[in-house]
């Protein structure tokens, strides 16, 4: 049997959440030290060491089948390079604006489970790059190979 207080939040989730983040602001404090505290006890140890055992696997093994799916969407292969082992490949922001978008959208490093949430609709400011080349986009701005004369 549903609390009257359970029955209500399911009723009222907009009022739920905003009375919940309010709760939040005025307690910040108060919910940090219950929260150091709860940390330390080794029930909650037990209950996380449990949980990683029993759920991790069956996460992990979910967000790769949502990547592959994804990777799917956005062509199979770098668009560098040409690379197309999947352990390889990832979502790279074109325009070098991750930043920007992360916090437009209240994303952390989710970039998949965003895709996911709309619907895998293939976004023109995302396009799928190897490990290597991303990196090197990122890290000095082009593409190393481009530097490299075909003979010496």
């Amino acid at each position: 049997m549903e609390s009257r207080a359970t029955t209500w939040r399911s009723k009222n989730p907009e009022r739920a959440r905003e009375q919940s983040r309010l709760y939040r602001l005025k307690n910040k404090e108060r919910i940090k030290e219950y929260n150091a505290q709860m940390y330390k006890t080794i029930e909650f140890k037990q209950r996380r060491k449990q949980y990683r055992g029993k759920y991790a696997p069956i996460v992990k093994l979910k967000r790769w089948n949502n990547k592959l799916k994804i990777i799917e969407i956005y062509g199979s292969k770098c668009a560098h390079c040409g690379d197309n082992n999947p352990y390889h490949l990832t979502i790279d922001h074109i325009n070098n604006d991750g930043a920007k978008h992360r916090k437009e959208n209240k994303l952390s490093a989710f970039i998949y489970k965003w895709i996911k949430q709309n619907n895998y609709v293939k976004d023109t400011n995302l396009q799928l790059l190897c490990w290597n080349c991303n990196m090197s986009k990122g890290v000095y701005g082009f593409f190393p190979d481009v530097l490299i004369p075909e003979t010496i």
